[in-house]
């Protein structure tokens, strides 16, 4: 439902992406909705204090995803996850973070954005408040939902795919990416095994 969704076309007239981190992110969504009948996606930002020291890796971000995986394995949610380093201006990058949570075991995500920013301030030592975007507004401050529960046996399926697709396909827009020559990654995400 995501590969040759019609909405990929219209969000390439509003943006320039990386091809290999949006198939990546198309192969990741596919994935896991082939597993769970029901999905809830939710998407954030992770940023640094403007006052932190230089960050020269993706440390910060991999301990990040560790920590978040383990505690939503423990809850029996089967978190997949992406996250995309950005880094325009200024001396520290942020991060683009997807997280897939099993729909049948969970269906509200704020407590997401509460876990994420204990995770963080703990990782980076400072407190966290700030530092995680809950990507629920644009630029012009329009509403972006989040959290949103794909339901593969719903009549809206397809529908519900296209709203993810414009939910999360801006971590994969080319600004941003790749032009601080540092070789650091611009990108992570869980492994996806073979069923």
């Amino acid at each position: 439902m995501f590969t040759g969704n019609h909405v990929l076309d219209e969000l390439k007239s509003d943006y320039q992406y990386t091809d290999n981190i949006l198939q990546r992110l198309i192969e990741l969504l596919e994935f896991y909705t082939s597993i769970h009948g029901k999905a809830l996606v939710v998407r954030f930002d992770l940023k640094y204090p403007e006052s932190y020291r230089y960050v020269y890796s993706n440390d910060d971000i991999m301990k990040f995803s560790a920590y978040i995986v383990q505690f939503y394995k423990h809850q029996g949610y089967d978190p997949f996850y992406m996250w995309v380093r950005e880094q325009e201006t200024g001396l520290h990058p942020h991060y683009h973070f997807l997280i897939l949570l099993n729909g049948n075991n969970v269906r509200s995500y704020h407590y997401v954005f509460e876990t994420a920013k204990s995770i963080w301030g703990n990782i980076l030592g400072v407190s966290p408040l700030g530092l995680v975007d809950h990507c629920t507004k644009g630029k012009n401050g329009t509403h972006h939902e989040n959290g949103i529960l794909l339901v593969r046996a719903s009549g809206n399926y397809y529908q519900r795919c296209s709203d993810v697709l414009r939910q999360v396909s801006y971590m994969a827009k080319i600004e941003g990416k790749g032009d601080y020559l540092d070789g650091v990654r611009d990108f992570g995400m869980s492994r996806l095994y073979r069923r």
